[in-house]
């Protein structure tokens, strides 16, 4: 089952820079992390496969979220 991971700082491509939140985010565009959707049910996510670290990589550099899959999502915010 897949479920959202909000950002909640550090390296963006390491599961331990994430934490498990109960609903979607409301954020799609910007240049900040706001969080991943993961097919993982832990707490803070086990890990984070290659195709979400590429996402995340071009959601950044884009400044737009991207669904990767119907369970794999990456999702931006804000911008100064």
């Amino acid at each position: 089952m897949a479920n959202w991971f909000a950002y909640i700082g550090g390296d963006v491509m390491l599961p331990g820079s994430y934490m498990m939140i109960s609903a979607a985010p409301n954020c799609a565009t910007g240049c900040f992390m706001c969080a991943l959707k993961l097919d993982d049910n832990s707490s803070i996510p086990s890990s984070i496969p290659g195709s979400v670290k590429s996402a995340i990589a071009e959601a950044l550099a884009n400044k737009t979220s991207i669904v990767v899959s119907a369970n794999l999502e990456v999702r931006v915010k804000d911008c100064p």
